[in-house]
């Protein structure tokens, strides 16, 4: 391993497009309260944080021509209230439908994604919700109002959350590892495997907190707590996600 990691990427495989070999999820919605106790068990260990992020990808029935692409994204755009694309692009083979707006204070991005074969066109849903701490009873009004819109379609979403925050510090390996483990003790987790380094700790772990979790390594796991020193700005950056972090840190 380098003895030097500025950024390390940890991603669920086209987020959820499909389930990479080992992994599995149970068809269950992760609740905004798993965010909550997220935020809670970090703002413990004196963290402060800034952002949450939700995020899903559910497949749709499949259409026949880019016309109902189209119209498909419009659609979704209604429901979920933002503004609607004006056209459909192109990336690759991949037919792409983007947009995004705003619920309140969360900012709310659509991305449906057409993939052709032979016969018709398979589609996915991709959501995201995007908020700030001090904004985080709003991102949750938003989060149910996804859920239920979803739910509504008979559609269950499994949605991935990622909290992010600092520590005005550079911490040593030692105080970053004793942070994530006070989360893990709050959080009743068990650890299952780590990353370590000299700039870098990522733990993984498995709580009966809730339900929804992956299988990696014939093991459980459903939270991941990262911390990353960030010398530019001489502090310490933690991220926390669930079922695992799919995003930078």
């Amino acid at each position: 391993m380098k003895k030097h990691i500025s950024m390390v990427y940890v991603v669920l495989l086209c987020i959820g497009l499909f389930v990479a070999s080992g992994f599995s999820y149970w068809t269950q919605v992760t609740k905004a309260s798993v965010a909550a106790q997220l935020i809670e068990a970090a703002e413990a260990t004196e963290a402060t944080i800034t952002d949450i992020e939700h995020r899903t990808s559910i497949q749709l029935a499949t259409l026949s021509t880019a016309t109902e692409f189209l119209s498909l994204g419009h659609e979704w755009s209604g429901i979920l209230g933002i503004p609607s694309a004006q056209a459909v692009t192109a990336e690759g083979k991949q037919l792409i439908y983007q947009t995004e707006g705003k619920v309140g204070q969360t900012k709310l991005h659509i991305r449906l994604i057409g993939l052709p074969e032979p016969h018709n066109i398979s589609v996915y849903l991709v959501i995201s919700l995007e908020g700030k701490r001090i904004h985080a009873q709003d991102m949750e009004r938003a989060y149910e109002k996804v859920v239920a819109e979803t739910k509504r379609r008979g559609l269950i979403p499994q949605f991935s959350t990622c909290i992010r925050g600092i520590y005005n510090d550079t911490l040593s390996d030692g105080w970053q590892e004793a942070r994530i483990n006070k989360v893990f003790a709050l959080l009743q987790a068990q650890e299952v495997e780590r990353l370590q380094d000299e700039s870098v700790t990522s733990i993984s772990g498995f709580t009966a907190q809730w339900k929804p979790y992956i299988i990696t390594n014939d093991q459980k796991m459903n939270v991941q707590v990262a911390t990353h020193v960030d010398s530019l700005n001489q502090l310490t950056r933690i991220t926390l996600g669930t079922p695992i972090i799919t995003a930078e840190y």
